[in-house]
């Protein structure tokens, strides 16, 4: 009569309570040192934001009204519309240097783009590994004929446990990083539309010669004017919805 066949085997190098304790520290570093922290850091996308808001100051700055309408009439009591013209007239000598600085943080945030799709997929190789580790190693505890010591069995139920909350945070963070990379494509399209469609119309729409259609100039010049602060506004209300989870937050959740 042959024998039963022998259970399943441990995952390689558990033959040890301390190395039960250690299970996946390998793969623990690797996603350690990714470096999440740097991919999630929302400043290229505001100094962009910054920038063009900017650049939207230095267009109004023909437009007093408009100025005034921005502070508001408590505004104007503290005298907020004088120093904002003031504002926008400086800035209005230096629109060629601002639109370059514009250019400058666009590219910036499209490194800082593409270094977070590099960051995501390292994570989600890790998570990959790290769940499989966790998934092998739980197989092996539920097979009905393990014949492991008692205190191995306990040390690697609560090195798994430890397993899944550092899992369950790379996963939080790899979701994050999936939602800055749509932002930072959402804010460049944005960019692209001031910089290649809507200056180029307010500088032909301002700066066109006769002053027979000024009056009409003038107006269709507040008008992509309005369009580019509302791109502006949108790009700020996206920035200010989506700011990422610090790592403790994201501990936390997990």
């Amino acid at each position: 009569m042959s024998a039963p066949p022998p259970g399943p085997r441990p995952p390689a190098g558990l033959d040890s309570v301390g190395a039960a304790a250690a299970h996946g520290e390998a793969a623990l570093a690797d996603l350690a040192a990714v470096g999440i922290e740097a991919a999630l850091d929302p400043a290229p996308a505001a100094a962009l934001v910054d920038r063009l808001g900017a650049l939207r100051l230095a267009m109004q700055s023909a437009d007093p009204a408009g100025l005034r309408r921005r502070v508001g009439l408590f505004g104007r009591l503290l005298g907020r519309d004088v120093a904002l013209e003031s504002e926008a007239g400086a800035l209005a000598g230096r629109l060629g240097v601002l639109v370059h600085e514009a250019d400058r943080a666009a590219g910036t945030l499209a490194a800082h783009a593409a270094g977070q799709a590099a960051c995501a997929g390292r994570v989600e190789a890790g998570c990959r590994r790290l769940a499989g580790l966790e998934a092998d190693a739980r197989a092996w505890l539920r097979t009905a004929d393990v014949a492991a010591p008692e205190p191995l069995r306990e040390a690697l139920e609560r090195r798994l446990d430890h397993l899944r909350t550092v899992l369950a945070t790379h996963e939080l963070a790899a979701r994050q990083l999936a939602l800055l990379q749509e932002q930072s494509a959402g804010l460049l399209a944005r960019y692209r539309n001031i910089r290649d469609v809507l200056l180029p119309a307010w500088r032909q729409r301002r700066l066109g010669d006769g002053a027979a259609d000024g009056a009409r100039r003038a107006g269709a010049a507040a008008e992509i004017e309005s369009a580019i602060a509302a791109e502006v506004a949108a790009m700020a209300g996206t920035l200010g919805g989506r700011r990422p989870a610090r790592p403790q937050d994201q501990e936390n959740a997990a």
